[in-house]
């Protein structure tokens, strides 16, 4: 009964918080009663489904903010959660163009994983994938494979055998990463010898 009265009282919680902000946009009414953290992601959420560009750039913006604020403010204190904000950063960053400000943020994370924890151990190399995969949105594929050749050499450090030192599932995410990353710079090649053709 207890916890039925909890349930209650935070659900109410969230309910006067929608409906004290009924007057605005429907897509950021209720972010107020959440954390910095899970606005940001339910932000990022709603770009990536966005058809208009501009409202994506615009909901990526927010998104940008709220995990800048979860970062500088130290809601997030262990290395696992500020690595994943600061990658979702730049992953925001490469979305909206801000290639520049995505390699510092890129930066920042690989700097942080060294200085906490040195290259020995599995978050790091993780974190070397992650960042492949956010060289590949960028549309830097020779960054993103160089990326995924030192995250291979890394998990090497673990184990041989039939995942070489990855465990199933980051051995499934490099092989995803691995991939898409073929696969756009064979469609990018395709693109730029049809345009020779034509010229």
């Amino acid at each position: 009964m207890k916890h039925f009265r909890k349930i209650s009282t935070v659900v109410l919680f969230l309910l006067l918080g929608v409906t004290a902000h009924s007057q605005q946009n429907d897509k950021f009414y209720f972010a107020d009663t959440l954390s910095n953290v899970t606005k940001a992601n339910m932000f990022y959420t709603m770009a990536v489904d966005e058809p208009d560009v501009s409202e994506r750039q615009a909901l990526l913006r927010l998104s940008v903010g709220h995990y800048e604020k979860a970062y500088n403010h130290s809601q997030i204190h262990t290395l696992t959660d500020s690595l994943d904000v600061l990658i979702h950063l730049a992953n925001c960053y490469a979305y909206i163009d801000s290639l520049n400000v995505c390699t510092q943020t890129l930066q920042k994370a690989i700097d942080l994983a060294y200085t906490r924890c040195g290259k020995e151990i599995p978050t790091y190399a993780d974190l070397l994938r992650r960042i492949a995969a956010i060289c590949n949105i960028a549309g830097d594929y020779a960054q993103a494979e160089l990326f995924l050749d030192k995250c291979k050499e890394h998990f090497k450090q673990y184990g041989t055998g039939k995942y070489e030192g990855f465990t199933p599932q980051t051995y499934t995410l490099y092989l995803r990463v691995r991939t898409l990353n073929e696969m756009a710079a064979e469609r990018e090649e395709r693109k730029r010898l049809a345009q020779e053709e034509k010229a």
